[in-house]
């Protein structure tokens, strides 16, 4: 009997090879969009984030001679953040194959190899979707599980921090958007202090973003640019957005999801905005961090590894192949206050 399994096609390194051919699905805050997170691997199963309470104060005037003030040393401590284990499984089915012609082919049989890249496809798809949502919880506060209750990581908590929030009066036609929006950026520059970064962007939901561009503050805004920028009132803002400023908003645009239970997840509450730096880089590396640590295997373990691994096992009568895909992310925001939550009224 033919093995498929152990064949080059069902290797580790082939399923890798695999999976790097299929066309990578953008995602709004990973590499395909904003590219928020400073995403690698890990060779540990969890990772430690050493937080320092550092102030800087006013120096008191004191007699010539006198002792005066002392620096206070500052308080250091250390928390330790776990990798999540996400697992999938797809099956290959015999039947499957058999006598099934490639999709636009007239006499071209489906093979094996063809069927294992769809099936790869699909977990990689389900993958990518799962990071992204993680991704937004990390920039959030809280990342949840895919039933879109249960939380696995509260951010604030584990920093002992709370989460700062601005309130966007929509329902007064005289708010200035432009004067609130430079509040949430003053918030945002007070809690990073030296650490640059490129722009303050804000992630609206959708009902939030649909009640801003409609104000009347806006609207004359875009109205009020010239050449070019003057069409801009009549063009879809839902993906780009738009700025007015120190900060650019956009519309949180196909960011709903199903869950394994059929149940739709809104990734981002459609009542709330989220304002943030782009491109934050503290003396200690990026802000925002995504780690990806070794998957359960014993060829993988202690190594540094694709963000998902697939390995492949064959039914001992040779009626099917399962594949299992599993990574073990970690995304995690270090400076969590200095993302503000929007509020409208």
């Amino acid at each position: 009997m033919l093995d498929i399994v152990n064949t080059d096609a069902f290797s580790m390194t082939s399923l890798i090879a695999a999976l790097k051919k299929i066309p990578y699905r953008p995602s709004r805050l990973g590499p395909g969009g904003l590219a928020l997170f400073d995403e690698r691997p890990m060779s540990t199963v969890s990772a430690l984030i050493e937080k320092v309470d550092g102030q800087l104060s006013l120096i008191q005037t004191s007699a010539r001679g006198s002792a005066g003030d002392f620096i206070a040393d500052s308080k250091r401590t250390v928390i330790s953040f776990s990798a999540q284990h996400l697992k999938r499984n797809a099956k290959i089915m015999a039947d499957e194959v058999q006598g099934v012609r490639v999709f636009g082919s007239e006499d071209q049989a489906l093979t094996v190899e063809a069927k294992r890249d769809e099936k790869l496809a699909l977990l990689q798809a389900m993958h990518e979707v799962t990071w992204e949502n993680h991704r937004v919880g990390a920039l959030v506060g809280k990342v949840l599980d895919a039933d879109g209750t249960t939380v696995l990581l509260d951010v604030f908590n584990a920093f002992g921090v709370t989460q700062q929030t601005k309130d966007y009066p929509l329902t007064t036609t005289t708010t200035d958007i432009r004067s609130v929006g430079d509040a949430v950026a003053d918030l945002i520059d007070e809690e990073l202090g030296a650490t640059t970064y490129d722009h303050v962007h804000a992630i609206c939901g959708g009902t939030f973003y649909d009640t801003l561009i409609q104000h009347k503050f806006v609207q004359d805004a875009l109205k009020a640019q010239t050449g070019a920028g003057a069409a801009k009132i009549l063009q879809d803002l839902r993906g780009g957005g738009f700025t007015i400023g120190a900060v650019t908003y956009e519309r949180a645009k196909r960011w709903r999801v199903k869950n394994h239970l059929n149940t739709v997840i809104d990734m981002v509450d459609p009542n709330l905005g989220y304002a943030f730096p782009v491109g934050a880089l503290t003396p200690e590396g990026s802000m925002f961090i995504g780690r990806f640590a070794p998957q359960p295997y014993m060829d993988t373990v202690n190594r540094l590894n694709p963000p998902l691994v697939v390995k492949a096992e064959a039914d001992p009568k040779g009626k099917w192949i399962d594949m299992e895909g599993i990574s073990c992310p970690l995304y995690l925001n270090t400076r969590p206050r200095a993302v503000i939550k929007l509020t409208k009224s």
